[in-house]
């Protein structure tokens, strides 16, 4: 086990000084804070990157447990130029906003995929929190275009690798952490009421390299929550710039291939009735109720034909 497993509980007066500036706006737990916030002054990383913004909560962590390292960075990226919450606010705004102190240390980029952004991050990133949209591919998609320019030995954090247990389509953290090869992947202590950490953190090695096909196989694992339109947009466009470049052909080919079969997959999903999909998408919900609607359109049609008008 590592000598910072339980890094949540190091040096955490420096987050509890301005914890309650960012717990309003923190989409983690408490637990979760104090082991982000823990790692990086054990680490102490020059060089930091965070995929998936929003508000600015875990930017606040990130560059507040760096204060006082000299000529530290953040470099942030969000899919969105607002926050997802409340669209009257920017994203990134709890900088701005609340620390401002903050502001010659983070660079924000924003629209579009990390994809485009990656390469103005640059080579040598230390530590990475990536923390995006949790429906798979995403963030395996996120972690293979970062990681060309992550350090040998540079830390990867990933928050809510367990929020499955609540949202049934948020797998995609917990696929990266289990498919990612690493000596090291570490844990803290539960909030939740099971015994799994909601956030994780692995190593990068040369054995991550070595073995980052096991990455690029879980490609083949059903895509979720995707955009129709999604593989012919220019985010797409972007992550397949940055895949080729950066990684060898047989790897490429493996991305390619698993695209192809998406497509095709997702061509048969169009194909199904609406009805049916309503039902599928209840009864992973919830079963027994999913049970129950059905007998009850099955007993009146007009009811049946009035949803199905709607979809």
């Amino acid at each position: 086990m590592h000598e910072f497993c339980n890094a949540e509980y190091f040096e955490s007066d420096i987050l509890r000084a301005e914890d309650e500036k960012i717990s309003k706006y923190s989409e983690m737990l408490n637990n979760e804070r104090y082991f982000l916030n823990g790692l990086i002054r054990y680490l102490k990383p020059k060089k930091m990157l965070e995929v998936g913004v929003a508000g600015g909560g875990s930017s606040a962590i990130m560059l507040n447990a760096t204060r006082d390292i000299d000529d530290s960075i953040l470099f942030s990226v969000d899919y969105l130029d607002k926050y997802w919450i409340d669209s009257n606010k920017k994203t990134g705004f709890v900088i701005t906003d609340y620390f401002p102190e903050f502001a010659d240390r983070y660079k924000l980029y924003t629209g579009g995929d990390v994809s485009k952004h990656i390469e103005k991050v640059g080579n040598g990133v230390e530590l990475t929190l990536l923390d995006t949209t949790h429906m798979h591919p995403t963030e395996t998609l996120n972690f293979l275009c970062i990681l060309p320019f992550l350090n040998t030995n540079s830390w990867v954090v990933l928050h809510d690798i367990s929020l499955h247990f609540f949202n049934e389509k948020s797998l995609a953290c917990k696929y990266l952490y289990g498919h990612v090869v690493s000596e090291n992947k570490i844990s803290p202590t539960s909030d939740f009421s099971h015994s799994f950490s909601n956030i994780g953190t692995f190593q990068v090695t040369d054995l991550t390299h070595q073995c980052i096909e096991n990455v690029f196989m879980s490609l083949t694992i059903p895509w979720i929550g995707w955009d129709d339109n999604w593989i012919l947009s220019d985010d797409f466009h972007d992550i397949d710039i940055i895949i080729k470049k950066y990684y060898d052909s047989s790897l490429y080919k493996i991305f390619k291939d698993s695209v192809c079969f998406q497509s095709k997959m997702q061509e048969q999903w169009k194909k199904v009735p609406n009805s049916e999909k309503i039902e599928r998408a209840l009864y992973v919900i919830n079963p027994k109720l999913c049970l129950k609607i059905k007998k009850s359109i099955q007993r009146n049609e007009r009811i049946k034909n009035m949803i199905l008008r709607y979809l």
